[in-house]
């Protein structure tokens, strides 16, 4: 139940995003709104109380304007961080500037504290109680139920553990508790929501950055066309990530918000899964950027890694591949993964990012 919220902030906030338009030289501005809910836990929902106390009290104007660097309210969330919270412990996900960011952002815009939803129905998502309900089920028959409780839209556990496979891996891990109290044995200690003691500090983050060239390894934006860039632990703190450089890496904001806490590598170009996804997401065109890095952030979310290698594309009437798209995969990735949704991906392009002349797209190695 560490892990379980007992609620959530609710934030809105509205940020200007720069709009890549085919011409180098033209660009503009999409003023987009976001709202998103930020969890509380047992051991840290008084602190967050205290921070934003603390901050409604404070001239924060300086971060109200939509098109205020993102970088600029990261710094001040990370002094408040280091003043309200624990780093060690409150900061378990990996996710605690960007929370307080966020909550930053928020009263910075509305002049009031995030509304707070309270997770009454907490008891129903304990996982060990889950875990002893179902102990003495066959493997099969327990796979059968714990899929149609994930995918139950009715339930929270997706949205608690983002895929299926965080869901069974604590699952597992509740199954081996309950083993070990059946037969008497010592219980494993609680998962620890401390960081490791090498801390992610600004020089270290600084590091990351520069080793992958200030570019988003998802999508390939970079620094210079104003979009904020993150480091993002590719293997999250909760689920035994660490804050090693083998285990960061540099996101946009826009892709490490889509990523959230699922494991994924874009230091790598051959997918880890062993079949494909079950659904296809193409994040909204507010967030897409170029018509390249758009399809770049589809194709490499699908693929959990940075599978796409080349994006062939004219925007010239004459050019070869004006009506006909290809998109280059590294090897290792099956371009029939994606062909099952080749309709989806070219509505997308068409509807989405307003390349109607497209007709076709080919996927190969």
């Amino acid at each position: 139940m560490t892990f379980i919220p007992v609620g959530f902030y609710s934030v809105e906030y509205t940020i200007a995003i720069e709009q890549d338009s085919i011409d180098a030289t033209d660009s503009s501005q999409e003023h987009v709104t976001f709202k998103d809910n930020i969890g509380a836990y047992e051991f840290n929902k008084e602190k967050y109380d205290r921070l934003i106390e603390h901050a409604l009290k404070q001239d924060l104007s300086a971060y109200s304007n939509e098109n205020v660097v993102e970088s600029q309210i990261a710094d001040k969330a990370e002094e408040l961080a280091d003043e309200f919270f624990d780093i060690e412990t409150d900061g378990f996900d990996g996710m605690l500037v960007e929370n307080v960011t966020k909550i930053i952002h928020h009263i910075a815009q509305n002049n009031e504290a995030p509304r707070f939803i309270d997770f009454s129905e907490r008891n129903i998502y304990d996982m060990d109680k889950l875990a002893t309900e179902y102990l003495n089920t066959t493997p099969l028959d327990t796979d059968i139920i714990l899929r149609t409780k994930f995918n139950d839209g009715s339930l929270h556990w997706g949205f608690l553990y983002k895929t299926y496979s965080n869901f069974k891996s604590a699952f597992n891990k509740s199954i081996e508790t309950a083993l070990n109290k059946t037969h008497g044995q010592p219980i494993p200690p609680p998962v620890n929501t401390s960081l490791p003691n090498d801390d992610l500090t600004k020089e270290k983050k600084e590091q990351v950055r520069i080793r992958d060239n200030y570019t988003c390894l998802c999508c390939g934006k970079s620094r210079r066309q104003g979009v904020s860039m993150q480091v993002d632990h590719i293997l999250p703190i909760a689920m035994g990530g660490t804050n090693d450089i083998s285990n960061l890496q540099t996101l946009c904001v826009h892709c490490n918000r889509i990523k959230g806490t699922s494991e994924i590598n874009y230091r790598v170009h051959k997918t880890p899964l062993s079949k494909r996804k079950a659904v296809l997401q193409t994040p909204d065109r507010s967030n897409s950027g170029t018509v390249e890095t758009a399809v770049r952030r589809v194709v490499n979310l699908f693929y959990h890694c940075a599978a796409m290698c080349e994006l062939k594309h004219s925007q010239q009437k004459r050019g070869r591949f004006y009506t006909t798209w290809e998109i280059v995969l590294y090897m290792g990735n099956d371009p029939n993964w994606l062909r099952d949704y080749s309709g989806e991906l070219l509505h997308y392009v068409r509807s989405h990012l307003g390349q109607y002349q497209v007709s076709k797209i080919i996927l190969r190695n």
